[in-house]
């Protein structure tokens, strides 16, 4: 993921490495926070979610909307990481 964003987006290494370091932290605390809900509102198991694969792809891409919205709100107000080399 590091490689990518240093090739398309062309940023410094260090940007690339915690802009990949940010986005998997979100990704694995948005992914906790869906199977917690999903487990809560359902009440099944994990391996019950492990099990049906309908539950777990949705869970899947459920736990990608935080990842999403966080990613719209800095294209739309112009968030940058680190200010901007001259």
């Amino acid at each position: 993921m590091v490689i990518l964003f240093k090739l398309i987006v062309k940023v410094d290494w260090l940007v690339a490495i915690l802009a990949a370091v940010i986005s998997l932290v979100i990704k694995a605390i948005s992914e906790t926070l869906v199977i917690m809900i999903i487990i809560k509102v359902l009440e099944i198991g994990v391996n019950d979610i492990k099990a049906n694969t309908y539950l777990l792809y949705t869970a899947t891409y459920l736990s990608l909307i935080p990842l999403l919205i966080l990613g719209l709100i800095a294209y739309r107000s112009d968030y940058s990481l680190f200010p901007k080399s001259i």
